[in-house]
């Protein structure tokens, strides 16, 4: 009984003994099998992997401008050398990307290359906030400080852009302070609200080199147009008298809900035959306030008919704009104006003008 209990006892220990070992080997070949596989995930990921900043210095270049200003950004924020290669790349190419920053309780930065729009924004509206392609809409207690903290960091500090265009709807005098800090002058203004005092702040400070566009009618307005534009659309264009209609420098002029009579139109005209303003001009639009006086506008020394030339340029000039007259005129220089009387939208009479060589047309 003793020798036969001690035996099972023995059996027990060494059937124990085996198992434990045999688990030993078992947990061995699973680590090492676990290192292997890890270690051939590794390789897989190292040859998956660009070898960006390895490449000549050309090919970067030739990567970085197939780069939409979201990957550029992103690869950015990798590392520190990713953010200085980016940031030296864009330094060479400054002018690759538009840069559109828009004022309002959700401000945005719009950044345009090659027909395609990419656009940061900032709300605090958290139901709306979204990352895709081309926008990236983010959740902000505080969206106008993280707008331009971001322009700092980001469109500036790596794209190497400075603004290009204004879109507001307010325009605070700490935004202009913010502004005149970073650059003496922007390309283009839009304005569609705000205050009469903040804007001539505004203009005070920062010239505006091409495009001025204004949309909004506040009361007892009153606002000198800067003279270095190329474009000016003036939206509501009540408070342009004759005399600041005469001081107008832009090439191309567009004012709706002009005041301005028939006979102070027909006036302008004949300043611009005898070369005594717009000497510069190219394209001009105004409202007529009173149809019934319109042919009054056009009642100008030396008119003919217009050439069909000029006729057909003018429907590309004046898109949706059913021609009633088309005539040309003559400046003291040689200069031709073809201009018309025709109706637009909503069926309001508007003059439209385009001048031109004709010894160049032909």
């Amino acid at each position: 009984m003793i020798a036969s209990a001690a035996k099972q006892v023995f059996e027990f220990i060494k059937f124990f003994i085996l198992s434990f070992l045999h688990c030993l080997v078992m947990e061995y070949y699973r680590i090492v099998n676990f290192e292997l596989d890890c270690l051939e995930i590794e390789v897989e990921k190292e040859e998956e992997v660009f070898p960006l900043f390895k490449l000549p210095l050309l090919a970067v270049e030739n990567v970085f401008s197939m780069m939409t200003p979201f990957e550029l950004i992103d690869l950015s924020l990798t590392s520190s050398k990713a953010r200085r290669t980016v940031r030296s790349f864009s330094r060479l190419k400054p002018v690759r990307f538009w840069i559109t920053l828009g004022i309002s309780d959700e401000p945005t930065i719009e950044i345009e290359a090659q027909e395609e729009t990419w656009t940061y924004t900032w709300t605090p509206y958290k139901m709306i906030t979204f990352r895709s392609l081309f926008g990236n809409c983010q959740l902000s207690k505080t969206p106008m400080d993280d707008c331009i903290k971001w322009f700092e960091m980001m469109i500036k500090g790596v794209l190497a852009c400075r603004v290009n265009k204004l879109s507001v709807s307010k325009l605070p005098p700490s935004i202009t302070d913010w502004l005149r800090s970073e650059q003496k002058s922007i390309e283009e203004i839009s304005i569609y609200g705000g205050v009469q005092k903040d804007l001539k702040y505004f203009l005070d400070h920062i010239k505006v080199t091409e495009e001025f566009l204004l949309d909004f009618p506040p009361e007892n307005f009153h606002l000198e147009i800067p003279q270095s534009l190329t474009n000016l659309l003036i939206f509501h264009s009540k408070f342009i008298n004759y005399d600041q209609l005469l001081r107008l420098k832009a090439p191309f002029i567009v004012l709706r809900q002009s005041i301005l009579t028939s006979e102070e139109i027909n006036r302008f005209l004949k300043s611009w035959m005898s070369s005594e303003s717009h000497v510069e001009l190219d394209t001009f639009e105004i409202n007529i306030r009173d149809w019934r006086t319109r042919f009054d506008i056009i009642e100008l020394p030396g008119k003919v008919e217009a050439d069909p030339k000029s006729k057909k340029e003018m429907k590309k000039k004046f898109p949706g704009i059913e021609m009633e007259s088309e005539f040309n005129v003559t400046r003291t220089d040689g200069k031709t104006a073809t201009v018309c009387i025709g109706q637009g939208l909503f069926d309001y009479y508007r003059l439209c003008m385009m001048t031109h060589w004709l010894e160049e047309d032909d």
